[in-house]
């Protein structure tokens, strides 16, 4: 399921649930770096490095209990494309060159380059 195709309060709960395995994955340094690479690698590191996460993302997703959601070989690329392919999720996982703060007045990757006055 889509992230936008939860509403209400279910997607409070939603958003509550994912909380916990989506920052387990974007503190972990290996994913970070495998994300620079391109998605495929980061999913190749989740993929052996995070299974339980994974597994707890894809049961929230689809309103099952992560503790008795069970995957097998044959849907799991299609959970991993949903997911790498739905807008909404890649937006929980910001990547260097889009994160900003309030400090800042542009893209964390932008040239900065001086002009004389």
């Amino acid at each position: 399921m889509k992230l936008a195709d939860i509403k209400g309060e279910k997607a409070f709960e939603v958003l509550a649930n994912l909380l916990t395995p989506i920052s387990v994955l974007a503190s972990d340094d290996g994913f970070n770096e495998a994300r620079k690479v391109n998605a495929m690698n980061a999913v190749q590191y989740a993929l052996r490095e995070h299974p339980k996460e994974l597994t707890a993302i894809f049961a929230y997703l689809d309103m099952e209990d992560p503790e008795t959601y069970e995957i097998n070989l044959l849907t799991l690329p299609k959970k991993v494309i949903e997911i790498i392919n739905d807008p909404e999720v890649l937006a929980l996982f910001p990547s260097q060159g889009q994160q900003t703060d309030s400090m800042s007045t542009g893209s964390a990757t932008a040239n900065i380059v001086e002009t004389e006055k």
